[in-house]
């Protein structure tokens, strides 16, 4: 499940496909491969749910992809007539943590 960003996105914080990023809530952090993406819109980031390690396991998002669910506080991010945490929307900041490898096409297996 990478992170899916805009090219312009990555290219104005220095980030390529296949580099790892930290994605950064006010909650908690993952880590992702991120693929650009050029329908999507600047300063969005798409990523689906139910990938990744369970949260007592060591992240891995090469071999596992990224756990969402760590990005939200489910006792505040949540609709309070249904009770559904919150899974869209969620405010991020991006780093880089790793370039990817020389010559790989992508860091992501297939």
């Amino acid at each position: 499940n990478p992170p899916f960003m805009n090219p312009d996105d990555l290219a104005e914080l220095g980030i390529e496909e296949g580099d790892i990023v930290e994605i950064r809530s006010r909650r908690g952090a993952i880590k992702g491969v991120v693929e650009a993406e050029k329908n999507l819109l600047s300063g969005v980031i798409a990523m689906t749910h139910g990938w990744g390690a369970n949260p007592e396991q060591e992240a891995d998002p090469l071999a596992l992809g990224a756990n969402t669910g760590l990005l939200t506080d489910t006792s505040v991010d949540y609709d309070p007539y249904s009770a559904i945490p919150r899974m869209s929307n969620i405010p991020v900041n991006i780093r880089l943590l790793q370039k990817r490898l020389q010559g790989s096409r992508t860091a992501r297996p297939k």
